[in-house]
């Protein structure tokens, strides 16, 4: 009897810990505007939106990358109530084109760039 109890508390806590992993994040990004210059700043905002607020990322990572994924700048960000503002300084070097400015949090990250936010830069 003492056994099938044990198992029965192992099974339990099992099954508690997959439905907490089960979490649900969802970052959403904001730019000042589309179009910079090199030498500026983005200005952006990102909010994360969460199904457990006690149990959401504190934490956000913003970069700016190519149209490939290449990282050009980033740095993470610390959220207060879900949302943080911030900016990245553009390099005066950094070459014409198209990037994308994303977000994500670290237990996104494991889940891949599908679950980023993403917004075009140009």
């Amino acid at each position: 009897m003492k056994q099938s109890r044990s198992i029965l508390s192992i099974i339990i806590a099992v099954i508690s810990i997959s439905v907490r992993a089960q979490h649900v994040e969802e970052p959403i990004l904001y730019s000042e505007r589309n179009l910079y210059v090199a030498g500026e700043a983005i200005r952006f905002a990102a909010e994360l939106q969460s199904d457990d607020p006690g149990m959401a990322s504190g934490i956000i990572y913003v970069e700016l990358v190519t149209a490939a994924g290449k990282q050009v700048l980033g740095k993470k960000y610390r959220l207060t109530n879900g949302r943080c503002c911030g900016e990245l300084e553009l390099s005066t070097s950094l070459l014409t084109g198209n990037y994308y400015l994303r977000c994500y949090t670290k237990y996104l990250r494991d889940m891949g760039p599908d679950h980023f936010d993403h917004v075009k830069i140009i």
